[in-house]
């Protein structure tokens, strides 16, 4: 398979599992192989990662309900809370 970027020799750590020395192939942007020794054509561009975690992309999604217009979780619905975090309006 023909990467345009290839991640070599980290440490990729998933919701479930954990890979030491691992390659990650990428092409047009999105990741589309994780393993040993991914091969590399020529062009390719490489990145040493040895000795570093690579985690999946993380999103903040926490609120401080106390911040927003003065509320408190006692002026906030139970189900805003149990949704998730989203706009308090």
């Amino acid at each position: 398979m023909d990467f345009d970027l290839v991640i070599r020799n980290g440490t990729v750590v998933t919701a479930s599992d954990i890979w030491e020395s691992c390659d990650i192939g990428i092409k047009d942007g999105t990741i589309v192989a994780v393993g040993p020794r991914l091969p590399a054509t020529a062009g390719a561009q490489e990145i040493d990662a040895e000795g570093a975690f690579i985690t999946p992309g993380g999103v903040d999604s926490h609120v401080h309900l106390s911040q927003v217009h003065n509320a408190n979780v006692d002026d906030v619905d139970r189900s805003t809370i149990t949704n998730g975090a989203r706009a308090v309006q």
